[in-house]
């Protein structure tokens, strides 16, 4: 999936910070949420990685 049909790919560790470029880095976001999480520096979770795992 990408911008074209309308979700875009979000890394929970930011690359410029360290995080890995792979699958178990990212998630798929709403274009709204997306820009909501960097907008309002929000933290995303989930069950497949963590900071500091």
């Amino acid at each position: 999936m990408t911008r074209e049909t309308g979700w875009h790919l979000h890394h929970i560790i930011r690359t410029t910070d360290g995080g890995p470029d792979t699958h178990r880095n990212r998630v798929l976001l709403h274009p709204n949420c997306h820009n909501q999480v960097h907008s309002q520096k929000l933290e995303v979770v989930t069950t497949g990685f963590r900071k500091g795992s």
